[in-house]
């Protein structure tokens, strides 16, 4: 695949991509879309509270 533009100032865009470039970015990606993702809260939860509480 390639990709040629000249833009409206006259500076170039060129760029040459083979199979094996674009289909080893492929499966990158995937690999990223799939990977799994922890979230970790070490926050005390607040569900329940009044923020005007004063503890007593």
């Amino acid at each position: 695949m390639v990709i040629d533009i000249t833009d409206a100032h006259g500076k170039r865009l060129y760029r040459e991509w083979t199979y094996e470039k674009i289909a080893t970015a492929s499966e990158r990606a995937r690999a990223e879309t799939n990977a799994t993702i922890v979230t970790v809260h070490n926050e005390t939860p607040t569900t329940g509270r009044s923020e005007h509480e004063t503890g007593e």
